[in-house]
């Protein structure tokens, strides 16, 4: 008839079977003053010997990957895709026409709809990637995941801005942005969509609608979230969009504004 072992745990609740435990790996003396003895004692490691450490850098890789991540976003998001694509397919200068600003809806205005929608959808794809590919590598579990994921976005954000491919001279963000939250909340980039259509059909005035779709992003993030990084993305967005379009504010203030 067999023998029944009983299984004996270890100090750190890790259960051998056998009831033997492999010897510990002596690391060092305690330092006397954290020890509150009259002589240092001895330090032992739970590792058994002829094991490796476990050794664990969560932190560290994250900010690893957001090092690599920020420069990838900031230059995906310096691509103008209103002048390469009016270059390639029209006669048009955006930089020259119209409001001369590089975004989707003055490339409407210059070089037609096809256009138009063209680099809408390339200027809502710099925004949305880097953050998918934040939101995959680095995670959204706690702030800090939040953090650097925000920190992503507005690299983004900040290449449309200031395209290092345009002398630093870009657009006003508005669509790359809405590419960032598209991907972090597509609840409240629906809501801000339906905010923007409403002011554009009863005022007829893109940056009117722009600036209201700014407006309630930092609200409803928060309803949505409830998370402090990003609201805090959010609001720097909206802030940077409303510096951006002061010259349209002013024209809106004095009815000037086509």
């Amino acid at each position: 008839m067999g023998t029944y072992v009983l299984p004996h745990t270890r100090s750190d609740g890790v259960i051998q079977e056998g009831g033997v435990n492999p010897p510990l790996r002596r690391v060092g003396f305690m330092p006397t003053a954290l020890h509150h003895s009259s002589t240092p004692s001895l330090q032992y490691s739970n590792t058994p010997i002829g094991a490796k450490p476990l050794v664990r850098f969560p932190l560290t890789a994250m900010i690893l990957k957001a090092m690599l991540l920020l420069p990838f976003a900031y230059l995906l998001g310096s691509v103008p895709w209103g002048v390469i694509l009016t270059r390639i397919f029209s006669d048009a200068d955006v930089r020259a026409s119209g409001s001369k600003n590089i975004g989707a809806y003055n490339v409407f205005r210059v070089a037609g709809k096809r256009l138009g929608l063209m680099t809408l959808g390339g200027d809502l794809l710099k925004g949305a990637i880097p953050v998918l590919v934040g939101i995959s590598w680095l995670g959204v579990s706690d702030w800090k995941g939040e953090m650097l994921v925000c920190l992503v976005a507005l690299s983004a954000f900040a290449g449309h801005l200031f395209p290092v491919f345009l002398g630093f001279k870009g657009g006003k963000g508005v669509a790359t942005a809405a590419g960032c939250f598209l991907v972090i909340s597509p609840f409240v980039f629906l809501v801000c969509v339906l905010v923007y259509v409403l002011v554009l059909c009863c005022w007829g005035h893109s940056s009117a609608g722009s600036l209201s779709a700014s407006a309630i992003l930092p609200g409803a993030i928060w309803l949505a979230t409830h998370s402090v990084p990003i609201t805090g993305c959010a609001l720097i967005m909206a802030l940077l969009i409303f510096v951006r379009h002061a010259d349209n504010i002013k024209r809106l203030l004095e009815g000037t504004e086509h």
